[in-house]
């Protein structure tokens, strides 16, 4: 199971999200980096999980608002090969479409390895890329500190970014909270992957495709808000039953609760191919390298 690191894109910075509560939330606050500017976090996210993969919600589009297309362009140019899997709030896949066209890169499918990466690697490497050491206090060695004239200056044992790699590709995320109509399911590009989303045990459904799991795409994302940035351990139920409904040729992504190793390997064991996380990143609870895959 790989971990995918998370950003909530907000008015050009990056937010802690918790619980789903989009109008409380706060700037990110990380060990991984000083500052909530999107670059520099993704920058960080990517060599930490050691692979250029990252899960952004665009909460300005998910509220009706104009994509962040500055803040996108400005994350493929500082990440060679990124892969991201993007929540524009997007309605039907012609909107994705355009903004990929808009972006320049093309819509790409999930989750594969990208291509001449090579079998066996390490855990927390790429090629190219040293492994990442932790300093005797525990946290990973990400940033140098920030110096007197507050611009995070870079350290000389963080590891370079990943080189590049086959890509960049745009990874389109449609959420049920967004979605006013069932039938665009069936027009979705195939590279997309649905977010069935949920709240307080309630489904976050318009358009009632939670009850449409014959019209499910091949990559489903199980995202329980509550769950996320609480610290309450991963909704392993809700897993099980969009299992139960999809069946096994499916692939499932978790999202929210994650505390540590053992509720990924809980996960893993409960059939998940990978979960959607962000605060046991930064506050340096996950050892690096997750990105291509849990250590034994």
């Amino acid at each position: 199971m790989r971990v995918i690191p998370v950003v909530d894109l907000q008015s050009g910075r990056v937010v802690h999200a918790r619980r789903g509560m989009r109008q409380a939330y706060a700037p990110v606050r990380s060990a991984l980096c000083h500052q909530p500017d999107p670059v520099q976090v993704v920058q960080q996210l990517c060599r930490h999980a050691g692979a250029p993969c990252v899960y952004a919600a665009d909460l300005d589009a998910l509220a009706g608002l104009p994509v962040q297309t500055a803040v996108l362009r400005a994350l493929y140019a500082a990440v060679p090969g990124l892969q991201l899997w993007l929540d524009a709030g997007w309605t039907d896949g012609a909107a994705a479409r355009s903004l990929a066209t808009a972006l320049g890169v093309p819509l790409g499918v999930p989750l594969g390895m990208p291509l001449g990466m090579p079998a066996g690697l390490p855990a927390g490497m790429l090629p190219g890329m040293p492994p990442i050491t932790r300093p005797a206090g525990g946290l990973p060695c990400a940033t140098a500190g920030l110096p007197a004239g507050g611009v995070l200056r870079p350290a000389a044992d963080v590891p370079p970014l990943p080189r590049p790699l086959p890509g960049p590709v745009l990874c389109p995320v449609f959420g049920s909270e967004s979605l006013r109509e069932a039938a665009v399911l069936d027009t979705l590009p195939p590279q997309a992957l649905l977010s069935l989303d949920r709240r307080d045990g309630r489904a976050m459904d318009p358009a009632g495709v939670w009850a449409r799991p014959a019209q499910w795409p091949s990559q489903l994302i199980v995202m329980t808000l509550e769950r996320v940035g609480a610290d309450l351990g991963p909704d392993l139920d809700t897993l099980a039953a969009v299992r139960a409904a999809a069946g096994p040729q499916r692939r499932l992504i978790g999202a929210g609760g994650v505390r540590g190793l053992d509720d990924l390997r809980a996960a893993a064991a409960a059939g998940a191919s990978a979960w959607l996380v962000a605060s046991a990143f930064h506050d340096g609870r996950l050892p690096p390298g997750l990105g291509l895959g849990l250590p034994p």
